[in-house]
């Protein structure tokens, strides 16, 4: 309840990384390999089946960043003065190009490749 209650996580990390590894286990998204790896551990490139990130283009590679660093939506739309909806069809364009289904994919990613550091 405390953990909760700080905003921090309600799990520990050994926890939350056997449960990761049993649903990678069951061919989940994501790569067992990353999962394999730990936490905060980066990779030399993308995994197997994605894209060097450039592939994408200086707008999307933006909106990774502040996807990244936690903001929403909203936020980065006011951050880089464009609307929402362009927002999230930057995000939908850039979750395509590296084959990943969600926002805490592509800060994993993003950690990963060192494009956001701890």
């Amino acid at each position: 309840m405390r953990a909760v209650a700080s905003d921090d996580a309600p799990l520990s990390a050994d926890i939350a990384l056997s449960i990761l590894r049993e649903f990678a286990g069951r061919g989940g998204s994501g790569g067992a390999a990353a999962v394999a790896r730990g936490p905060g551990k980066r990779t030399d490139g993308p995994e197997i089946g994605e894209p060097p990130r450039e592939d994408l283009t200086p707008r999307e590679k933006e909106i990774l960043l502040e996807v990244a660093r936690g903001l929403t939506n909203r936020d980065v739309a006011a951050a880089l003065g464009v609307s929402e909806h362009t927002v999230k069809n930057h995000l939908k364009n850039i979750l395509q190009k590296l084959h990943l289904g969600n926002r805490v994919q592509l800060t994993r990613y993003a950690y990963e490749q060192g494009i956001v550091e701890p």
